[in-house]
């Protein structure tokens, strides 16, 4: 009997020994600085796109990370490993990572749902590198970039559009923003390497990757990458007095209308409507935006904020939506997640498909909806008295703080009235 339970115990053990040598033990995560990339093109590996993460443990021991683009932070809270996997979600996009570890390398791949349940891009990282392109030798750059530059993307096409670069340069390392009429590129940062611009940013949801060539009149021309579906030329010349058509004469009011009028469903489908009691007599913009979209972000944030300072003054704000999905438990799951973010105290309506012809239909008072974001300021009696395309974001530095000065100047105008 004793000899019979002491073979139980050896089969037992032996079992144990079995299972704990085949199971993969949990990789210890490195903290610290991961240079990131995703390959956006597979035909032609060279181009990639860099961002940095950060690793830390957080007073709790959990771990969290930032992607970092230039002086940008943006936080991830829920990251989690399945032994040697990694997996890290962003806050306000339904985006993910997923890769396996080993050493002091990721692989795996960055996941946008919100392009559909297979978009993918290959994701890279190393541990502890710092330069955000790699640097190979002596690269003395051909040029210091810094200043305003005139830029044309797509030029001599028929959908070519205008922006203003802005950059600043220190060494092999630069950063900056591209601005446009519809808002901006938000932070980019990069490397020179001799005669090479290298410019990227990614925000967990948009892929940008800029590279050009410095020619001989130190005029830049290159090729602008979003994601790995689109691309375009562009170029670039020096031009201080570099300018982009005025932002509040490219949407207006069709003759024939006197004002805005609309009703959409609040997240329990409750028909809301700008005739509404509660707008009657109230300083009123009409942020019309995506949950999508970086520069609706920069903005929610602000009106968020404009809201809390002025609500008990007369301001009401209503956000329109215009999504990506026709889903609405994905739509209502996007929107909660916005409010949640930002603390939003005003109502965000979901006013239908992103495609700026959908817009245009829902919105016929109006001649055109150029970008997301548009806001519309109607003052107490129910007039528009300014519409406004686009937003410069924290990216575009003194931009950003110039404008925010005169939207809350403006603002404060209008309930004085």
């Amino acid at each position: 009997m004793g000899r019979y339970i002491h073979l139980r115990l050896l089969l037992f053990l032996a079992i144990l020994l079995f299972f704990y040598g085949c199971t993969p033990k949990t990789t210890v995560l490195k903290t610290g600085i991961w240079r990131c990339y995703l390959a956006i093109d597979e035909k032609n590996p060279a181009h990639i796109l860099p961002f940095f993460i950060n690793i830390v443990r957080n007073d709790s021991d959990a771990i969290v990370g930032e992607i970092r683009n230039a002086e940008e932070k943006i936080l991830l809270d829920s990251i989690w490993m399945v032994k040697d996997s990694i997996f890290m979600r962003t806050p306000l996009f339904d985006t993910e990572f997923k890769a396996r570890i080993e050493g002091d390398k990721m692989t795996g791949v960055w996941m946008n749902y919100m392009r559909g349940k297979d978009y993918s891009i290959p994701f890279y990282a190393d541990f502890g590198i710092t330069e955000r392109f790699p640097l190979y030798g002596n690269e003395t750059p051909e040029a210091d970039l810094s200043g305003k530059w005139q830029v044309t993307f797509g030029p001599e096409t028929e959908d070519s559009w205008n922006a203003i670069g802005e950059f600043t340069q220190n060494g092999n390392k630069i950063k900056g923003t591209f601005l446009t009429e519809t808002g901006d590129f938000r932070y980019l940062e990069g490397n020179i390497r001799g005669d090479e611009f290298l410019l990227s940013g990614f925000d967990g949801s948009h892929a940008f990757l800029f590279t050009a060539k410095i020619r001989d009149d130190y005029s830049l021309h290159g090729t602008f990458y979003s994601g790995k579906h689109w691309k375009t030329q562009w170029m670039g010349y020096k031009n201080p007095f570099a300018a982009l058509r005025d932002p509040e004469k490219l949407t207006y009011l069709k003759p024939g209308y006197e004002g805005m009028a609309f009703c959409f469903p609040d997240l329990n489908g409750k028909p809301v409507c700008l005739s509404d009691e509660k707008y009657k007599n109230k300083v009123v913009l009409v942020q019309i935006m995506g949950t999508w979209c970086p520069n609706c972000m920069d903005e929610t944030a602000l009106y968020a904020q404009l809201y809390h300072d002025y609500a008990s003054k007369g301001l009401e704000i209503i956000a329109l939506a215009f999504e990506k999905s026709n889903d609405s438990t994905i739509v209502n799951k996007n929107i909660r997640r916005l409010i949640r973010q930002y603390a939003i105290g005003y109502n965000v309506l979901w006013a239908g498909e992103s495609a700026k012809e959908e817009a245009n239909k829902v919105l016929p008072m109006l001649n055109n909806i150029v970008s997301y974001p548009t806001t519309l300021f109607i003052n107490r009696q129910g007039e528009i008295v300014k519409i406004y395309t686009g937003f410069m974001g924290l990216g575009t530095g003194q931009h950003y703080e110039t404008l925010v000065m005169e939207l809350r100047a403006f603002v404060e105008e209008l309930l004085n009235e």
